[in-house]
């Protein structure tokens, strides 16, 4: 598992998943779902800093973000109000190119994360981290896509991920994790 923006075919990679968009017409793009975003943080961190009750208060906050390997750009926070789109440039406390480190870091208490609801999903669960300002919780989300190279005949493996893949996703939609 990676972050990392690959290219599967310099790469001879069969298959991969890939949250966002693709422009790259000798991939073939199998759309799964849409990731739902959600901003949380440790109870932890809540107890220490406050849990925030508008967008704009996480401007004093510690926001942990993810920054994007290929443009080392950091994604703008979502919300939404009154059916109007909320975008916001967080000032990051701390920053990283790997969301499982993300995950642990605002578990442990760095700060406040807006991410995929599937990432932080069994950490919600545990109570390691709680859901904050749901009622601006946005409906945007980015694809969630398994590409693979195009050939004449897909390969067993890739079919059989491709299954697998779908049969996972409609069982996070189920649970409403994803849409």
């Amino acid at each position: 598992m990676s972050d990392r923006l690959i290219d599967l075919i310099e790469e001879g990679i069969d298959a991969t998943v890939r949250i966002g968009m693709s422009s790259d017409s000798r991939l073939i793009i199998h759309h799964l779902a849409t990731a739902r975003y959600i901003t949380c943080a440790s109870p932890q961190y809540l107890a220490q800093y406050g849990t925030p009750t508008i967008p704009t208060e996480l401007l004093q906050h510690r926001c942990v973000n993810f920054i994007y390997p290929q443009t080392g750009r950091e994604p703008k926070w979502k919300f939404e109000q009154d059916g109007k789109a909320i975008d916001l440039c967080v000032e990051s406390y701390l920053r990283f190119d790997n969301s499982e480190v993300i995950l642990e870091a605002v578990i442990q208490g760095a700060g406040v994360v807006q991410f995929p609801k599937f990432i932080a999903a069994k950490a919600i669960a545990r109570g390691d981290l709680q859901p904050i300002l749901q009622s601006y919780a946005t409906q945007v989300g980015l694809p969630i896509s398994v590409l693979y190279p195009q050939k004449r005949y897909l390969c067993a493996k890739v079919r059989v991920f491709v299954e697998f893949m779908t049969e996972l996703m409609a069982a996070l939609k189920r649970v409403d994790i994803v849409d």
